[in-house]
């Protein structure tokens, strides 16, 4: 029984640990969970621009308002679905067109010609962040082993701050020129979409969450 135990122990160890992702892809990672902040405040400083703009319609007061919080209402009610899709698909293909879906809707505020179409966009770009979030969170999971899981989600909490900062800033010096050029600030994840491409694998490192530990001893009858 111990010599079975021995060889059942080295059959294991021979096993080769899956390699993670390399640093690019980790930045990519960690960039594209970033992405959450952006979905509401970015545009604020452009809304008493856009109610200016739009102050001819019926009810422009409310639905402008509605602009910053309907991302957020729309993320609350699609998060489950996000994560029974994420499940049941892989999660490359669905996380990058997330990511497709985000600089879309993000960026198509700007052409807007009416609040119900700019209401649409915005519905859209909860939706893609819904489906970012569940995905960056499962994506983390199937690539690396739970040490290096908490240092990406650390640096992605520092990385939300700086972004926040930083996009909300540009939105205020876009918005000045134009509200429309508030909602450009999409297309600063424009990159990260060829970067997600490029550096993360499409297929992840295989059972890391079951990767063979040390095996116990099997009492087998005589």
């Amino acid at each position: 029984m111990n010599a079975i135990s021995k060889i059942e122990n080295v059959a294991a160890a021979a096993v080769p640990a899956p390699s993670a992702p390399g640093r690019a892809a980790q930045a990519t990672l960690v960039l594209v969970g970033s992405l959450v902040v952006m979905a509401t405040a970015v545009v604020a400083p452009a809304l008493p621009a856009i109610e200016a703009h739009f102050a001819g319609q019926p009810g422009a007061t409310y639905f402008v308002r509605l602009i910053v919080t309907l991302p957020a209402l729309v993320i609350a009610i699609a998060a489950p679905l996000a994560g029974y899709v994420l499940d049941r698909l892989e999660r490359w293909p669905v996380v990058f067109w997330s990511l497709v879906a985000f600089v879309v809707f993000g960026a198509a505020g700007s052409t807007a010609d009416s609040l119900e179409v700019l209401l649409a966009t915005r519905a859209g770009l909860g939706l893609s962040v819904a489906f970012l979030m569940a995905g960056f969170t499962s994506l983390i999971g199937d690539m690396f082993e739970p040490q290096a899981r908490g240092a990406i989600m650390s640096r992605q909490v520092g990385a939300n701050s700086m972004v926040a900062l930083s996009m909300i800033l540009m939105a205020g010096v876009f918005a000045e020129m134009d509200w429309r050029g508030a909602f450009l600030i999409y297309l600063a994840a424009a990159p990260l979409v060829l970067a997600f491409w490029l550096f993360v694998p499409n297929r992840p490192p295989p059972a890391i969450r079951r990767r063979p530990g040390p095996c116990r001893a099997v009492s087998r009858p005589a």
